[in-house]
């Protein structure tokens, strides 16, 4: 069921990738080594492995220098797949999600090298962390636009608050175990991934909004690393944090239609 499902994820990934001008690389994936796969594109490379032993299946990409990736590899998206519990619709779910992943990535590589010319930091930024939250709330894609469109920066403590807390802390009273390990594998991947803003909405302003009843349920499926985080986020919990200054953007008869027609 693995190869099954590593191939059905790969054969989707690809058909994407293909006509962006990607190569897919021969792996050896024979023992009991894990499952990879490798695609080199002009300024990026992207693999998916299958660990055997945590039962993830990840996405990660790094810069192509000279026609080679560099090999500073970011995970981008982890995923559990259990071959006792997980069937190939489950694989499907992973592919839909990686293809989306990638789509996103491709900006915030280009992104990343800009700033590096700059010497900044290149890690994932809130509006990138907010838009893979898209794939465990969907009605999310239309509030990112319309933020993005009317307020410079985009308000990340703000925009958490307004439309992302009520949905997760809904999530968890639902007690929709596949939903919330998927919002849970997003968190933890994100942490991991985004800069200090992204940490801190996910921590100080996501996590500290979760009622206390409510905690256990979503800690069940988060890695340790991001339970630590979280604990130590608590200690913060109903301190004030300075408000964002809001800059509106003119506002355009399109970004004006678009919020009517929300």
């Amino acid at each position: 069921m693995v190869t099954k499902a590593f191939d059905a994820i790969n054969i989707k990934l690809y058909k994407m990738l293909e006509p962006k001008g990607y190569k897919r690389q021969n792996v050896s994936n024979s023992g009991e080594d894990n499952l990879s796969s490798l695609y080199i594109g002009e300024n990026v490379a992207y693999s998916v492995v299958y660990q055997k032993d945590k039962k993830h299946m990840v996405l990660s990409s790094c810069a192509v220098s000279e026609g080679e990736p560099d090999n500073e590899w970011k995970k981008l998206s982890t995923w559990i797949f259990d071959p006792a519990a997980d069937d190939l619709k489950h694989a499907d779910d992973i592919a839909r999600d990686f293809i989306d992943t990638v789509d996103t990535d491709k900006k915030v590589v280009l992104k990343q090298q800009r700033k590096r010319v700059k010497g900044e930091d290149g890690n994932g930024d809130p509006i990138f962390f907010y838009k893979r939250l898209v794939t465990v709330f969907p009605e999310l894609k239309d509030e990112i636009k319309y933020e993005e469109m009317n307020f410079v920066p985009f308000r990340a403590v703000t925009f958490g608050r307004e439309h992302v807390v009520q949905r997760v802390n809904s999530l968890l009273k639902s007690k929709d175990k596949a939903l919330i390990k998927k919002l849970a594998e997003v968190l933890c991947n994100q942490y991991d991934y985004g800069d200090l803003s992204v940490r801190s909405c996910i921590t100080i302003v996501i996590l500290n909004s979760v009622p206390e009843q409510d905690r256990e349920i979503l800690n069940e499926y988060l890695n340790d690393d991001m339970k630590k985080a979280w604990q130590n986020a608590l200690k913060f919990k109903d301190k004030k944090v300075k408000p964002e200054k809001e800059k509106a953007k003119k506002r355009s008869f399109i970004s004006d239609t678009l919020k009517n027609a929300q």
